[in-house]
């Protein structure tokens, strides 16, 4: 059996939201962002040595990220809702 796939390259989807982006809207995966990631949710980026990972992330994600990063309060983003599969789920369901 010849071994699966992927026909979609992983970098042209955001590793935040999920969205497919664009090649100019994309930002690359870079310490900044990933201390923006890691102060909002709580948890590291990961998998970054794996192939089948985004490198990347939308202009929109980062922006979000780093205002709130910035801000004096922190509110929470309102995130686009996250693609999983044919159905969509925003980030706060299960």
């Amino acid at each position: 059996m010849a071994p699966r796939k992927c026909l979609n390259d992983p970098n042209s989807f955001c590793y935040i939201c999920g969205r497919f982006t664009f090649v100019k809207n994309r930002i690359k995966l870079e310490d900044n962002v990933k201390s923006f990631y890691r102060n909002y949710f709580n948890i590291s980026i990961s998998n970054q040595d794996k192939s089948w990972a985004p490198h990347v992330a939308c202009k929109s994600c980062v922006e979000s990220l780093r205002r709130w990063n910035n801000a004096k309060s922190k509110m929470p983003v309102t995130w686009r809702k996250k693609i999983v599969g044919s159905r969509s789920i925003s980030h706060f369901e299960g």
